[in-house]
C-alpha cells in the first residue's frame, strides 16, 4: 500500500466525502494533545489528531480507498467481553487534503475541523521552532478539549446551534 505517510491527491466524490463526514461525524474522533517537548522554546507542542475506530476493518479499508489516504492499525480488545477493534489514522498533512473536503457534510465534528485546520495552518511547513504562535495554539487546543469533553458537564448545544446539512 505504500508509505502511510504519503498524501494522495485523490478528491473524494460529494458522495464519498458524505459518507466519509457521516461516518467520522458518529465514529471518529478530531482531536488534539498537548506534549512535552523540552527542545520547543515552550517545553511543549500541541498535535492535532483525526481517528476512525471501528470493529469491522472492511469499512475502514473502504474508507480509506475513499480518502486515498490513512493507516489502519490493529487494537486488542481491553476486556473479554469486547471486540477486537481497528483504528483508521490520518497524518497532518493528510488531514490538510482531506478535511476541507469533507467540512460541507459534517454536522456534529464541524466546529472540531475547522479548529483542526486553523492549528494545522498555524504549524504548517514548520516543526514550529521560531513561531510566536503559541497562545492561538493553546486556544484552538482549549476550545477543541471543550467541544470533546464528555459526561454531562461539558458544554451542550442547543438543538437550534447544531449544525444542519443542507444538500
Amino acid at each position: 500500500m505504500g508509505s502511510h505517510n504519503v498524501v494522495s491527491d485523490k478528491l473524494m466524490s460529494k458522495e464519498e466525502a458524505a459518507y466519509v463526514a457521516g461516518f467520522i461525524d458518529g465514529e471518529g474522533s478530531i482531536y488534539m494533545v498537548k506534549e512535552r517537548r523540552p527542545e520547543n522554546c515552550s517545553g511543549f507542542r500541541y498535535g492535532t489528531g483525526l481517528v476512525v475506530s471501528q470493529c469491522h476493518l472492511g469499512s475502514l479499508e473502504a474508507i480509506r480507498s475513499m480518502t486515498g489516504n490513512g493507516r489502519i492499525i490493529s487494537e486488542k480488545k481491553r476486556m473479554s467481553h469486547h471486540k477486537d477493534i481497528w483504528k483508521l489514522s490520518w497524518t497532518p498533512n493528510q488531514m490538510r487534503h482531506i478535511l476541507p473536503q469533507l467540512l460541507p457534510y459534517l454536522i456534529v465534528k464541524h466546529r472540531q475541523a475547522v479548529l483542526a485546520l486553523q492549528m494545522l495552518s498555524l504549524v504548517e511547513g514548520t516543526n514550529n521552532y521560531g513561531k510566536n504562535n503559541t497562545k492561538e495554539q493553546h486556544e484552538i487546543y482549549e476550545q477543541i478539549r471543550a467541544l470533546n469533553k464528555r459526561g454531562l458537564d461539558g458544554p451542550i448545544a442547543p438543538f437550534q446551534e447544531i449544525r444542519q446539512f443542507v444538500v
